[in-house]
Formats: structure tokens, sequence, C-alpha cells
């Protein structure tokens, strides 16, 4: 009995954070099923068959609960999955994304990755892969330095249907400076949303040999219904607000000059989702892991539990950066999809609100949000 009443305390300071990681992993599980809009969740038309002597082509239609939904398309979470069935074309919106503008596909390298990358913003990627290295020869000896970027589903690796274009801006080589471990260094600007219609090459998905290749169309928004509960600007300044009441835990943050107009939205998400899920969330995360694990070997367990109290701590933490992972690529998604300025600020206000809510339990080591949802 003395041992037990002991241990109660470092058993408290372990049950209370691994409760609100309870909380937190089942926000992350109900997060993906809420019922976000749906834009054009309507059947696709027909398939018309591809023109003679058009190059081959693969089919990329939406999988449904991670299995495959044969021709047609099917919603899975919302989020729009490529999956190769067949040698033809996707109609042109069938992923019931914004508004495709008719206009004839555009071939364009298509380099997967993963992480968010908002219309603006000004990437900086590290080349060292030979096929990318590749196409980052072929931009340079070509007219049109573009290329196309998908993200990647965490869970099954599929590619977006939906992505963006990015220019490349300037390109160094730094192979000399890292011995061979990095070709280049390059800098680009996020263009303007784009729609996959097919692969033209879908072996480069299990080929390394070679990069990938897609013809794209430009999404544009789609006029909608007018706001019936709330006018846009009223939307606009309940967002920010929301923003700024769930970050007030990081100074680092809360020094971000942001807004939620048409422009500002794009900026305000890639704070959200890379700023505040991507490094502060994260490195919350991190320090939990850490201070837990001390108390752990400070404790008075015995060896093989002090083992085991730590690897379920681990199991805990993976699991919750797991889903922290899956959460930036859903709502990134949902926002690139959204047909308007409007369903994208509903769709981004609502993961803040469900962050806010779950936002209840403190770090008693930092009085900051730890393991918040």
């Amino acid at each position: 009995m003395v041992n037990l009443c002991h241990q109660l305390p470092m058993r408290f300071d372990i049950l209370l954070p691994a409760a609100l990681v309870f909380l937190q992993l089942l926000w992350s599980v109900v997060f993906p099923h809420l019922p976000w809009p749906t834009p054009g969740a309507t059947p696709a038309p027909p398939v018309s068959p591809a023109p003679p002597g058009a190059p081959e082509t693969v089919e990329v239609t939406v999988e449904a609960s991670g299995h495959g939904s044969g021709l047609g398309w099917a919603p899975r979470n919302t989020v729009r999955w490529l999956e190769e069935v067949e040698v033809t074309d996707v109609p042109r919106g069938a992923h019931g994304a914004g508004e495709a503008v008719e206009e004839e596909p555009v071939e364009v390298p298509l380099f997967p990755l993963s992480g968010f990358y908002a219309l603006g913003n000004r990437p900086k990627l590290k080349i060292f892969e030979p096929r990318y290295r590749q196409l980052y020869k072929d931009l340079l000896s070509s007219k049109m330095h573009h290329f196309a970027v998908t993200t990647v589903d965490p869970e099954t690796g599929h590619l977006a249907a939906v992505g963006v274009l990015l220019r490349l801006e300037a390109l160094q080589d730094v192979e000399a400076e890292t011995e061979g471990a990095v070709k280049y260094l390059a800098e680009h600007t996020v263009l303007r949303r784009i729609e996959i219609q097919r692969l033209v090459n879908p072996e480069a998905l299990s080929d390394s040999s070679t990069y990938l290749r897609a013809a794209v169309v430009h999404l544009e928004d789609v006029a909608v219904e007018e706001l019936q509960d709330v006018s846009l600007s009223e939307l606009e300044a309940d967002t920010l607000e929301t923003f700024k009441d769930v970050i007030s835990a990081y100074p680092e943050l809360k020094e971000l000059q942001v807004n939620a107009s048409q422009r500002g939205l794009w900026e305000l998400s890639n704070s959200w989702i890379n700023g505040y899920w991507g490094a502060a969330r994260m490195n919350d995360l991190r320090q939990q892991l850490v201070s837990q694990m001390r108390s752990i070997h400070e404790g008075s367990l015995r060896e093989g539990e002090v083992n085991q109290e730590v690897q379920e701590l681990q199991e805990i933490f993976d699991s919750e950066l797991w889903h922290l992972r899956r959460e930036q690529v859903t709502l990134g998604q949902l926002l690139l999809q959204s047909r308007s300025h409007a369903e994208r600020l509903k769709a981004l206000r609502s993961a803040m609100q469900l962050e806010r809510i779950f936002a209840g339990g403190e770090d008693p080591q930092r009085g900051s949000v730890a393991f918040v949802g």
C-alpha cells in the first residue's frame, strides 16, 4: 500500500496527459468525417474515349473508404484521391472541386510532395533524387518553368486529385558544397490551383528512374449561393478572431500579420496548417514526450515497469503525431478543393473552432496548451 501511494502522484502526472491525448485522438478520428461542404457532389458525366493518336493515359478516379471505387467516383472523407483504373480521361470537374477552366489540359511535370502549399507562398526545396534532378534540368532547358505539386495520402500513398502549380524562380547548384548529397536549392512561387485530368506516364509511380507527368487544368472559384446566416465580412472577422484566440499561447505566432480576406486567407491557412499544427503543436508534443519520460525514469517503478510505461507513451506520441499530420493533409486538401472564398472560410473556421474546444488541457511545466486538438 505504501508503494502504491508513493506512486500515485507520478501516475497522476501520466494519466492526466493520457486522458488529454485520448480526447485529442477522438477528435482526430472525428475530424475527417465531419460534414464538410462537398462541392460538386453529382454523378460524373459519361467518359468520352480518348481521340485517336492521343498519348497513352490512365484514368484517375476517387477512392472510397480506402478501397478501389471502380469506374466513376465517390468521396473518401471528402478528400479526392487518384486511383488508376483504365486508359482513358477523367471528365473535367469530376473531382468535385472548383470549376475547371474551359481549356485544353496542359502537360506538366508532377512532383508529389507531402505538406500544404498555399497560393502565393514561396517554398524552397532541396533536390537530391536523380529523377527530380532531371526534372529541374528539363525545366531549365524549357521555356515554361512550371510544374504541378500534389500531396500524398499518408495512409495509402495515393496522390491527391487537386494540387497547385509552382513556378521556378531561382535555382542554385550546391552539389560541390554538399558533397553530392543535394544537387539544387530551388525557390518557387505557388501560382494557382490545378486539377489533374490524367497521368501521362503512370508507370513512373513504380519506376523511380523518371518523374511523373500529368495533364492538368486550372481551377477557379465558382459562383455559389449567398450566405444566409452571416455576411462574408462577419465570417472573415470571426475566422480571424478564432485563429487569434487559439494561438494566444504562442508568442511566435501572435506576431504574425495575417487577415482572412480573399487574398489573405491563403497565408492565414498556411499559418494555421504549417505554423500552428506543423510547428507549434508538434513542438508541444515533443516537449510533452520528453517531460513525461523524465517523470517515468525519476519515479519508483521497477525497470520492467519503466520500459512498459515508456513504450506505451511512445506509442501514444507516434499515434498523435500521425493523426496530426493527417489533419494537416485533410484540411489543406479541403481548402484547395473548395469552390469559393466562403467555403474556405467555413472549413478553416470549423477546424479552428474544434481545436479551441479540445484545447482545454494545460501543460503544468510550461503553462501552455499541451496535446491539444
